[in-house]
């Protein structure tokens, strides 16, 4: 297992973009939450520009995980 850490502007953005699809994955599609996607990819209003991305990917490069860190001085999820 590969691990990556960074903001979006830190990040390649194929990298991101498969992110974003990842999320709609799980999110949306396993956990069947209602988002607002485009192109299967989730992004919403706490995908800012200091928002922390950490990504693990197995050793194939496909992603097996991911956390968004949002800082506790803006709004961010309850």
């Amino acid at each position: 297992m590969y691990v990556i850490k960074g903001r979006q502007e830190d990040l390649p953005d194929e990298l991101y973009s498969q992110v974003a699809n990842y999320r709609h994955k799980i999110l949306g599609e396993r956990l069947g939450w209602q988002l607002q996607t485009f192109n299967y990819a989730e992004q919403d209003q706490f995908d800012r520009f200091n928002t922390v991305y950490v990504i693990s990917r197995d050793e194939q490069g496909n992603i097996s995980g991911c956390a968004r860190l949002l800082t506790s001085t803006q709004p961010h999820l309850p």
